[in-house]
């Protein structure tokens, strides 16, 4: 039986996003309107496949719930950059 081994490169563009932290130490926030790209490469080696992909989104709202002991729920212009690495493995599972 032969090996396969394929190298694969992903890419997408995110129109649309948010991201909510665990509220901590009093401080909840969600971050609305996120837009970005993300962009990777993956090598796939039999039926497993390994990857690796950089997202770059920008939040340009925010919801701020609480600060401390103080609830504000209230909605800021500040805007949010998260630069990511995301590193995966993936193999099928038959049930």
């Amino acid at each position: 039986m032969p090996t396969t081994i394929a190298l694969r490169v992903l890419g997408s563009y995110i129109m649309d996003g948010e991201m909510k932290p665990e509220k901590d130490n009093g401080f909840d926030v969600k971050f609305k309107n996120g837009t970005g790209y993300r962009i990777g490469a993956g090598l796939k080696l039999e039926i497993a496949s390994l990857n690796l992909e950089y997202q770059n989104l920008k939040y340009d709202k925010t919801n701020i719930k609480s600060l401390g002991n103080f609830g504000t729920n209230s909605v800021s212009d500040t805007n949010h950059d998260n630069n990511t690495w995301i590193a995966s493995a993936s193999f099928p599972i038959g049930l």
